[in-house]
């Protein structure tokens, strides 16, 4: 099948390093196909980050080729070659033998054929390959169709191929969220069958949590979490880390979803912060171990994301998050719009938020406390809360943050609430003979003043309020 314009959704020098890298090794008298995930996406439409190609030739002799190459994977004869500021993954054809520990593959051998090589794959519509030379489309196994269709179905039997690889039913529920497809029903009955849930089991937990990070990229997680929780596997890693928790069925508005477009227009918004995305996702983490499993204590949250080994970003977002709940909670109990403790709120009864002195002392307060667990890094975190916020729809309605965002970011971008942030400083009370811990409580007491009026940061009535007390 012929898609001459198959390339057209990549950037310029995406197109010239692949032509570029194609032509190259057909040059030198072998083939050259774009494949997988790449190939499912570009016809899909989508941008395409990773680029990957295989070929018949062996690793040391597609180096010699180019002038730029990392060698990757080499010993499961993948390198990573550069060309116009671009990396691709280089990888030969490779069969596999059996998988003794439902990981990895005992053995991984040289393939001959394009055909063997798409045969080793997990699902049909990345068995796809693509020659950017002639414009030829090779599909061997249906994945066309059911790209077209919306499915993700195993290339051959499904317990089969869940048997090579526990990681694949964990993929299979990610596929769901990312490409927003439907589970063929075979595939879909596989993933439930005790054998197959013995096998994923095995899967290190790393492997299993990358997964899951994967799927809270995209425009819904709540599909691959639901998926995860009604198929058993998501209890598998629950157990693994010694949680015994009910697991409740996610509601959607919870994880801030949205639709393709309206997660594009997020990103673009979030461009210019650190880490943004990263942010987001941890963010979205959050909100699921809240609507997902009540039954954790927040102490218990934290245990569980260590278990699973996920990065240090994502626990101390977690924290963070919880500080801005605790705090989302007090002023609205404060103000009547709900009960201390309580997370949810009726629709259309939140009255005018209040402008006083415990609404300011508790916000800056607040951001005293996340400056200490966030440092530098704060600025990105409240504003990737406020930006989702403002971008998807319905919107976290039993947290009560859409509201308050707003106060807390406009009190982070003006108002004083560090130490630093006082006209005073540590040598001012050293000069008026304070000394040793003393500095610091004195400080800390202006600062707490001052929390509760940002009027009162002048030096004159810092320093006068230090010399009576």
């Amino acid at each position: 099948m012929q898609y001459s314009d198959l390339l057209k959704p990549l950037d310029d020098s995406q197109r010239k390093a692949v032509l570029e890298a194609a032509r190259t090794m057909k040059n030198a008298g072998f083939e050259c196909y774009l494949v997988g995930g790449c190939v499912r996406d570009l016809l899909l439409g989508r941008s395409v980050k990773d680029l990957d190609l295989t070929s018949n030739a062996h690793p040391e002799q597609s180096r010699k080729l180019f002038k730029k190459t990392i060698p990757t994977g080499i010993e499961h004869g993948t390198i990573t070659v550069r060309l116009f500021g671009q990396s691709l993954e280089l990888t030969t054809y490779r069969t596999e033998g059996t998988y003794s520990d439902g990981r990895r593959p005992d053995q991984v051998a040289f393939g001959q054929s394009l055909s063997e090589d798409l045969c080793r794959r997990d699902f049909t519509v990345n068995a796809l390959a693509y020659d950017p030379i002639s414009g030829d489309l090779i599909d061997e196994h249906g994945g066309l169709q059911d790209l077209e269709d919306g499915l993700i179905r195993t290339i051959g039997a499904p317990r089969d191929r869940f048997y090579e690889d526990g990681l694949r039913p964990i993929r299979a529920c990610r596929f769901l969220s990312t490409l927003g497809f439907s589970l063929e029903a075979v595939t879909e009955k596989a993933i439930s069958e005790p054998d197959v849930q013995d096998r994923t089991a095995l899967v290190a937990i790393e492997r299993f949590t990358d997964e899951l990070r994967k799927g809270f990229k995209s425009p819904d997680p709540s599909l691959m979490l639901e998926k995860l929780r009604t198929s058993g596997l998501l209890r598998i890693f629950l157990n693994r880390a010694q949680m015994e928790v009910s697991v409740e069925s996610v509601r959607t508005e919870s994880l801030l979803h949205g639709r393709e477009a309206q997660l594009e227009r997020f990103k673009d918004r979030i461009q210019g912060l650190e880490d943004g995305m990263d942010w987001f996702v941890d963010i979205r983490i959050f909100l699921w171990l809240r609507s997902g499993l009540p039954d954790l204590s927040p102490e218990q949250a934290g245990m569980l994301l260590r278990r699973w080994k996920f990065p240090n970003h994502t626990i101390s977002c977690f924290q963070g998050c919880q500080r801005l709940l605790q705090s989302a909670q007090k002023l609205a109990a404060a103000d009547g719009e709900m009960a201390p403790g309580s997370l949810s709120i009726e629709e259309g009864s939140i009255p005018q938020m209040r402008e006083d002195a415990h609404t300011g002392f508790e916000i800056r307060s607040t951001l005293f406390d996340l400056e200490k667990l966030l440092s530098h890094r704060l600025h990105s975190f409240l504003n990737v809360w406020k930006v989702a916020l403002e971008e998807f729809p319905s919107p976290l309605p039993g947290i009560l943050f859409t509201k308050r965002m707003q106060q807390f970011v406009q009190s982070y971008e003006n108002e004083p609430f560090r130490i630093k942030d006082l006209a005073i400083g540590g040598k001012d009370l050293m000069e008026r003979g304070i000394t040793g811990k003393e500095v610091g409580d004195k400080l800390l007491l202006c600062l707490e003043t001052v929390w509760q009026e940002p009027t009162r940061n002048s030096r004159e009535g810092l320093l006068a309020l230090v010399s009576h007390t």
